[in-house]
């Protein structure tokens, strides 16, 4: 209850704030832009005490050292699409990425 609260008073003033643009994040050398609400993952919980958003900063990190301009890549288990949008960023116009959701409950 507390943590939805908490999620709500975040997300008035960023929705005033970045309005219909989104909320800005750099990956790549890129302004990546999310909607206030959703959870873009940030590379500053590189040192969290929280597993989940640790090892998620983790892999952003490989992506980013890993993927270049022209690449493709495949994403399985591609849930709501986080990694994907990433992973377009850094494989550019004119490389391609390939996600799939196998879960249909997912």
């Amino acid at each position: 209850m507390i943590a939805n609260v908490r999620h709500q008073f975040v997300i008035g003033p960023k929705r005033a704030l970045y309005g219909k643009g989104g909320e800005p994040n750099r990956f790549a050398g890129q302004t990546l832009r999310y909607l206030p609400g959703t959870r873009p993952i940030r590379l500053r919980y590189i040192h969290s005490n929280n597993a989940v958003n640790r090892n998620d900063a983790m892999q952003v990190i490989r992506l980013d050292h890993h993927l270049k301009e022209g690449d493709t890549a495949i994403d399985v288990g591609a849930h709501y699409g986080v990694y994907i949008v990433l992973m377009a960023a850094k494989c550019g116009l004119s490389g391609h990425v390939v996600a799939f959701e196998p879960d249909p409950y997912a």
